[in-house]
């Protein structure tokens, strides 16, 4: 069963739009097709990196330590 997508709005100037038009032209979509593979690629990237970052952090004991630990003030120090 395929997840439901959700419509998104953006608004580019018009080089950009342009180059979009190219670019999807040579991958043979729409314009709206190219600009959904380009997000959903940049976000899974985002994504993968951000839970590769959780584990790093997590390894060397950063992940669930209060703020105090980059140097704010601790509360009634």
């Amino acid at each position: 069963m395929a997840l439901e997508r959700k419509d998104v709005r953006a608004a580019v100037d018009d080089e950009v739009h342009k180059a979009l038009i190219i670019f999807a032209r040579h991958a043979g979509v729409t314009v709206a097709e190219y600009v959904e593979k380009l997000i959903q690629a940049d976000v899974s990237v985002k994504v993968t990196t951000t839970i590769e970052h959780y584990h790093d952090l997590a390894r060397v004991g950063i992940v669930g330590k209060t703020p105090d630990l980059f140097g704010k003030p601790k509360a009634g120090a």
